[in-house]
């Protein structure tokens, strides 16, 4: 893969948004526009790899936990709410202080700090397919218990997935740039946006600009992924407006 290498002009060091730098020029007479573009790359495909991590893990587990006897069903229900109480950012923060710096370790630790909210949800509505006429009657016809769970159990829990996931994904943006901010995810000088808040900081007396566009390149994502998650949300519980 081919890396994009912005070239350092040290006549427009922290040069101010202008004609020739929209967003300006950081510290290095790098411009920003350029690298907050570029830096979208390694920020979403971050969330996205840890979402969908994230989305899968849940699934599986929470289909095991609705589907298993109660005493494994109880062991996993209790690890869900376990991993549930702490905050996702700093048990992702815990995990990567265990495996080490580095950009796939970010996204395993995003992805396992949110796989409770995935498994919880799929649990829940496991319990109620299992229970509902068409899956007893699979079972009074002799199907195998992975056909049913395939054929009936599975594409009837998977409903609220794009929701959560939506919504998930811009927690999940948000998670990869704090812990590129703490120095745990891709490094200098690699353009993700967390990493250039902490590059910026140390300029925002002298160079605003510097923070400023990666911080709303952040704001943006995120709010953006929420309101249509909420709007799939309403679509979904049949409010729509």
């Amino acid at each position: 893969m081919r890396r994009l290498i912005l070239p350092i002009v040290f006549l427009a060091v922290l040069a101010p948004p202008g004609g020739e730098h929209w967003f300006g020029s950081d510290h290095l007479g790098r411009d920003v526009l350029a690298r907050v573009v570029y830096g979208a790359r390694h920020s979403i495909s971050i969330g996205v790899a840890a979402t969908v991590f994230a989305v899968t893990s849940g699934v599986l587990l929470g289909l095991a936990a609705g589907l298993s006897p109660k005493w494994l069903d109880e062991a996993l229900a209790r690890s869900f709410d376990v991993l549930s109480t702490l905050p996702e950012l700093l048990l992702a923060l815990l995990i990567v202080a265990i495996t080490g710096p580095g950009t796939g370790n970010v996204i395993f630790a995003i992805a396992v700090a949110q796989v409770p909210n995935y498994a919880r949800v799929i649990r829940a509505q496991t319990f109620v397919v299992r229970r509902s006429g068409y899956v007893e009657q699979a079972v009074t016809f002799g199907r195998s218990r992975l056909a049913i769970t395939v054929g009936h159990v599975l594409p009837n829990v998977l409903g609220p997935i794009p929701v959560l996931a939506t919504i998930g994904l811009g927690q999940a943006v948000i998670a990869g740039s704090g812990l590129s901010f703490l120095g745990m995810g891709p490094q200098p000088p690699a353009a993700e946006w967390g990493a250039m808040l902490s590059e910026a900081r140390n300029y925002l007396r002298v160079a605003w600009w510097e923070a400023l566009f990666p911080g709303l390149a952040i704001t943006l994502t995120v709010v953006c992924l929420t309101v249509v998650g909420r709007r799939l949300q309403q679509r979904f519980e049949g409010r729509t407006s």
